[in-house]
């Protein structure tokens, strides 16, 4: 499976959204999530918007 930016975004600002049940099976090993460095510099540009007003800690530690 490949995610989109707003799929990042949805997990971390609601922990009850369809993305983060998704998030959930990558974290079990039940699913994979595919990623090229182009999507993680996206999202840790997006997730770092001063809109989202996210901690930069939580980003860094979702990303890595």
């Amino acid at each position: 499976m490949v995610l989109d930016t707003s799929a990042y975004v949805s997990t971390l600002i609601s922990s009850n959204s369809i993305s983060a049940r998704i998030f959930e099976f990558i974290i079990k090993g039940e699913i994979s999530n595919f990623y090229t460095n182009e999507i993680i510099i996206e999202v840790n540009s997006v997730l770092n918007r001063e809109k989202f007003n996210l901690e930069k800690g939580k980003v860094e530690l979702f990303i890595n």
